[in-house]
């Protein structure tokens, strides 16, 4: 029974580095373009019976207008409307665009990935008993 919920943490563990990977990849390899975003509004959410808010922001690249939301969600309605930011996207992917947050994603990719590297070891008997 150990065994089967190892397995299961283990493969939902690289599930979900493979499906992260599969988003960053063209970010990681394809040549990085910014431009200057201005925040246009909120929108807002519910998470775990809290309002959470993600900014909307309007930028011109490939002399079209594009719109995004951030991926980050916040307690506040930041960065307040009318305020410039910088988004990143892969060059010929404007729809791609965010704010950049590379410590965030750091974080989350080593969370994943330690989590990984725990259950594989208790899986091969190298911790715990």
């Amino acid at each position: 029974m150990e065994r089967s919920i190892l397995l299961a943490g283990l493969a939902l563990c690289l599930f979900s580095l493979w499906a992260l990977l599969r988003h960053d990849v063209r970010r990681l390899i394809a040549p990085a373009r910014e431009a200057r975003a201005v925040v246009v509004g909120h929108v807002a959410n519910w998470d775990d019976g809290e309002r959470t808010y993600a900014a909307r922001l309007r930028f011109q690249a490939d002399e079209q207008v594009h719109e995004v939301t951030d991926q980050r969600l916040r307690r506040q309605p930041l960065p307040p409307e009318g305020a410039a930011v910088i988004v990143r996207f892969p060059a010929g992917r404007p729809d791609l665009a965010r704010i950049p947050h590379p410590w965030m994603w750091a974080w989350v990719y080593a969370a994943v990935t330690m989590m990984a590297v725990m259950l594989l070891a208790r899986l091969l008997g190298w911790a715990g008993s």
